[in-house]
């Protein structure tokens, strides 16, 4: 089996949904494919160009295409900006689950 690659795919407020141009293995989220519901943290993730602040991303949705070549699954994410406050909680619950 080749390397997962998992890409982010931003859910617009039209609608419409743009590729991230980031792709991450099941090793960045500790073994795990995230699912509908779960947050994304990160320097970097879902980020476009030029912006600088934290991202939180939650997502909405996955996308598995057997027809495609390679192992690629799409996640759906909705993007907000974070402040470090909204980070360090989310960050501490997590640990203390």
């Amino acid at each position: 089996m080749n390397r997962i690659a998992i890409r982010l795919y931003l859910h617009e407020p039209d609608g419409r949904l743009t590729d991230s141009e980031e792709a991450f293995g099941l090793d960045d989220f500790g073994g795990q494919l995230p699912v509908v519901g779960d947050m994304i943290v990160g320097p970097g993730a879902a980020r476009r160009p030029g912006e600088t602040e934290q991202d939180l991303c939650t997502v909405v949705g996955r996308v598995f295409n057997p027809r495609v070549p390679g192992e690629c699954i799409a996640l759906i994410v909705e993007k907000r900006s974070a402040s470090a406050q909204d980070i360090d909680g989310v960050t501490e619950r997590a640990s203390a689950a």
